[in-house]
């Protein structure tokens, strides 16, 4: 079977889907009549699976999986495979949720045969087994929701219950045990933090490996407001809570230095030189001076690290800043995580037509022994990053050339 994967360069014809988009039939089909053209927010790629398209339609999110000259035949297998008794999905309806749609498969959110433990959305009974079963007590009727979902690789379950405790199931595939070694790493984070830490993470609750799943608290507090007074006290407990993270003692964890970063980035330029050859030759020369930079920077002894902090994650509560998704923990530069936060402000503040800058200076001086500069290299490397990553969507042209220009400074 022929697929588009980050290793090939994108064909022509993958390149005509990428702006013709799934056919209003196949939408039609999924959510129903009038719901107009969806808005494609992010395209996935990966080294083994096929291309996946990421859309919203109204309430609904599309994925879109590209594979020539196997769409019907790989649907119905699809089909056939959540169908099945163990771990199945069948209460999903796949029949009527996955379809065909010429070179793509078109599927609403929620149904993924590589992510069993999915089949909690539609068995609230057997949610609320599995909840009782981890923590050792019944939590009444519960109704899962699905908060996120990235196919083949992950999704995100709320379960409310009875017993009025939030829950979060987070969901990874089983062939691997990517799930079972994050969720040891998260475990690892949460002992070392203590009661009264500036940083809080969700508290894990347990974890059902053949379900890859694992269960944590919510967190309290809210999404940081990035507006006078409140923005810069945000700003100080995100920069406490960072600072406790590199201090803590954790050492078995993967590193990712500036040979990594700039091999993220050679591969999201010659994605989007494949597909977008003007916007990669505005690229070129700030991306070509970051490598270099990068090459010639200083190195420093690494420390645990987020590497992929953006405001979404974080949530403030008193005078400590809560963070989600540790996914990607690491040791790496000390400044790496300032440099990308500040990166996504940057990005945030286009959005919202007014400037963050004074906030992401904030940043800086709740970090006093870190340097101006390398801080600045780190957020060069996400604008450019961030500018290649929503080339792939329906990001207006100006912002994206924008985080360039930004990025040439």
């Amino acid at each position: 079977m022929s697929v588009a994967t980050a290793s090939t360069d994108l064909s022509e014809a993958f390149r005509a889907k990428l702006r013709e988009g799934p056919s209003q039939k196949a939408i039609d089909a999924l959510i129903g009549a009038g719901a107009g053209r969806p808005r494609l927010e992010r395209v996935h790629f990966s080294d083994r699976r096929p291309v996946l398209l990421q859309y919203a339609a109204g309430h609904e999110t599309l994925l879109a999986e590209w594979v020539p000259d196997a769409g019907k035949e790989r649907a119905a297998e699809t089909i056939r495979r959540l169908c099945k008794p163990r771990h199945g999905q069948a209460r999903g309806c796949p029949e009527a949720r996955i379809v065909a749609d010429r070179d793509f498969i078109l599927r609403t959110s929620g149904l993924d045969e590589r992510l069993p433990g999915l089949r909690l959305l539609y068995d609230a009974e057997a949610a609320r087994d599995l909840v009782g079963r981890l923590e050792g007590a019944n939590p009444g009727p519960i109704t899962p929701q699905l908060v996120a979902h990235r196919l083949g690789k992950r999704a995100v379950l709320r379960l409310d219950a009875a017993d009025g405790k939030g829950r979060y199931a987070r969901l990874r595939a089983v062939k691997s045990d990517t799930g079972q070694v994050q969720f040891a790493r998260h475990l690892a984070l949460w002992r070392a933090l203590g009661e009264h830490s500036r940083l809080r993470i969700p508290e894990p609750l347990g974890e059902d490996p053949a379900l890859g799943l694992s269960l944590y608290a919510p967190l309290a507090g809210h999404a940081p407001r990035f507006f006078g007074l409140d923005g810069y006290a945000a700003c100080r407990d995100i920069t406490a809570a960072l600072r406790t993270l590199q201090l803590l003692p954790l050492t078995d964890l993967p590193v990712h230095d500036t040979g990594a970063e700039t091999a993220i980035l050679r591969d999201w330029y010659r994605r989007t030189r494949s597909v977008f050859p003007g916007l990669a030759a505005k690229i070129h020369a700030p991306l070509d001076r970051l490598r270099t930079d990068l090459a010639a920077l200083e190195p420093l002894d690494p420390v645990p690290t987020h590497r992929d902090l953006h405001e979404k994650q974080i949530f403030i509560a008193g005078n400590a800043a809560g963070i989600l998704d540790f996914d990607t923990l690491s040791l790496a530069d000390p400044a790496l995580d300032i440099g990308n936060l500040q990166a996504h402000l940057f990005l945030a503040g286009l959005h919202a037509g007014r400037s963050l800058q004074a906030f992401e200076w904030a940043l800086l001086i709740g970090m006093p022994d870190l340097p101006v500069a390398r801080a600045r290299l780190w957020r060069r490397a996400a604008l450019l990053r961030l500018a290649m990553i929503y080339a792939f969507s329906d990001t207006a042209p100006d912002i994206l050339h924008r985080l360039i220009a930004e990025a040439a400074r």
